[in-house]
């Protein structure tokens, strides 16, 4: 659906973005990084489900230093872990990079 002013004539999205971008000397207004606070955040979760899905592994492997469960030994568990290890680095790295330039 079109808006208003676009049946009379009036700049498209894309026209308007450029004519703010000049308005402001040549600098985008917009916010594509993310506040601090949400990317320490960010990187908190990540280490912590990669953490936390290491000890499904070891639970998943019956290794001796792994918590003892009803996890304990059950293969299952072990790709659920291994599953978790890997979003958790990649939310991690993801977060850290949304701020750098």
């Amino acid at each position: 659906m079109e808006g208003w002013w676009r049946r009379f004539g009036g700049p498209n999205a894309r026209e308007y973005t450029q004519i703010e971008v000049r308005r402001k000397g040549g600098r985008s207004s917009r916010r594509d990084y993310a506040p601090a606070s949400m990317r320490i955040a960010g990187i908190v979760l990540g280490a912590l489900g990669a953490l936390t899905g290491a000890v499904f592994v070891a639970q998943g492997l019956n290794l001796p230093f792994a918590p003892p469960s009803y996890m304990t030994g059950d293969r299952t568990w072990t790709f659920i872990g291994a599953g978790m290890v890997v979003a958790g680095i990649c939310l991690a790295a993801w977060s850290a990079r949304r701020g750098s330039h």
